[in-house]
């Protein structure tokens, strides 16, 4: 009898355990997922957040043309699908605007597309040449990823980019900036298949 009340009493403890985990991985489950909503909910809010901070410069800027401020608005409902990673190097181009630096958040934005079409290229495996932006943008156009006009507009990116990667203090017009940010946008949105 002694050896049947222990054996009992040790499936009983053993019963009671896993009832105590299986609880405990509900509730643990219960808590990450109200976690991953509440960061989604955060993330959503940032990515509009800085589509918003945009629109606002291009509205200060006087020769900014008005179809980029309503194609702006189109992009606000995209931006909700890029990476994390994407996301958090766009606050850099935010933090460049806000600081009314123009020209540096364009040389942040074409690190971002070059960064993006070098990722794509390796993972489809077709592109042969040095990886330059103007070689990637070519090859995008070619491979349908972008449209003819977001590769212009990506040589604009370019352009910039290198001018402010090699001269000093380089000046740009309000409207050129205003345009090549949101080119930009529109060439990840279209690398990412969210056109």
């Amino acid at each position: 009898m002694k050896q049947k009340d222990i054996a009992i009493a040790i499936s009983l403890a053993i019963f009671l355990l896993l009832i105590w985990i299986i609880l405990e991985e509900k509730e643990r489950s219960k808590l990450k997922d109200k976690i991953i909503r509440r960061l989604t909910d955060e993330n959503d809010e940032l990515r509009i957040a800085y589509l918003d901070l945009l629109q606002q410069h291009l509205l200060l800027q006087e020769e900014t043309p008005g179809e980029i401020i309503k194609e702006l608005e189109g992009l606000k409902t995209k931006a909700i699908n890029l990476s994390r990673d994407i996301h958090i190097e766009l606050g850099s181009v935010i933090d460049n605007v806000r600081a009314q630096k123009g020209v540096k958040a364009v040389r942040e934005l074409g690190k971002i597309i070059e960064q993006a079409l070098k990722t794509k290229a390796q993972n489809e495996g077709n592109f042969k040449g040095k990886q330059t932006l103007s070689n990637l943008l070519e090859h995008a156009k070619k491979c349908n990823w972008i449209k003819p006009n977001e590769q212009a507009y990506g040589e604009l990116i370019r352009e910039i980019r290198n001018k402010e990667s090699h001269e000093l203090n380089v000046v740009e017009k309000p409207h050129r900036i205003g345009l090549a940010i949101y080119a930009g946008i529109e060439i990840i949105y279209s690398i990412h298949n969210l056109s």
